[in-house]
């Protein structure tokens, strides 16, 4: 980087420090020697370049579960429960309505608000079918009323706890993976701030159950399949926890006979259609 080797007994990252915003020349190949076959790129690091790896990841993860399941399940991935978190899941989820399951990823969950919301559009049912002359006959809602799996693991915090919570509690999906990190708290508004611009969140609102039983905080939510989060395999392009919840969504999904409903022909009513409106 920048014409010196990288250091290999420290971090790979612990070149790039100070370097945020400024351009960076590269040279890498697949051989460990500088040749001809050696390319050089300039690059920019940034908080950026994060944004758009991450956005990669997530779909590269919703392509996976696509491929691996025909099409048939829905992905999700849920970064925190506060206002960026619910406009991306409008956005993921919306795309996906006329799937049969659901994957929602709360993982490596940062936390936010109650995610009541969340919860209340996992637990819609189907009553009716609309017809939209615009659409396809037979469209459903904004839901998804097949089976479903969160994923968590021991970074699922604060929202992320409490959505797994709510979601075990509810018994709305299977939760799959391992124990979040039972940092269930509300830290209100009161923030101090330090002098190297960091800051400390003071934990000001406590959870406790229906039997009177301070809950969550502490103990974390335990999943009803537990998949542990291999490094090694993920290094690798492996996720065992998704995987397993495949299995699970498209095992349901094998014993569940879908809905055929043949849109009826349409009547009269005797109610008009239009109303014309005359100028006093």
């Amino acid at each position: 980087m920048n014409g010196k080797p990288l250091d290999t007994k420290q971090d790979p990252w612990a070149a790039f420090v100070g370097l945020a915003g400024k351009n960076v020349s590269l040279t890498f190949s697949n051989k460990p020697v500088l040749d001809d076959d050696a390319r050089h790129v300039t690059v920019k690091p940034g908080d950026l370049d994060l944004i758009y790896r991450h956005q990669a990841w997530i779909e590269s993860t919703r392509s996976y579960v696509e491929r691996k399941t025909s099409g048939r399940v829905a992905y999700v991935y849920l970064k925190m429960t506060s206002e960026f978190g619910f406009r991306e899941f409008t956005r993921q989820f919306g795309s996906q309505l006329g799937k049969e399951g659901l994957i929602l990823d709360a993982r490596w969950n940062q936390g936010g608000h109650i995610p009541y919301h969340l919860l209340d559009v996992l637990r819609r049912q189907l009553y009716f079918y609309g017809d939209d002359m615009r659409r396809t006959p037979g469209q459903k809602n904004y839901f998804l009323d097949g089976p479903k799996c969160v994923l968590i693991n021991g970074v699922t915090q604060s929202g992320g706890d409490l959505l797994a919570y709510l979601v075990q509690k509810s018994g709305v999906g299977k939760l799959v993976g391992t124990r979040t990190m039972g940092a269930m708290v509300g830290t209100g508004g009161l923030n101090i701030p330090f002098i190297d611009g960091g800051y400390s969140l003071v934990p000001t609102v406590g959870f406790y159950d229906l039997n009177g039983r301070w809950t969550v905080e502490g103990r974390g939510v335990p999943p009803d399949v537990q998949v542990l989060d291999d490094p090694a395999a993920m290094a690798d392009e492996k996720d065992p926890q998704l995987d397993i919840a495949i299995k699970l969504v498209t095992s349901e999904l094998r014993g569940r006979t879908p809905a055929r409903v043949v849109q009826p022909p349409f009547e009269h009513h005797g109610i008009a259609s239009s109303t014309r409106m005359r100028a006093p």
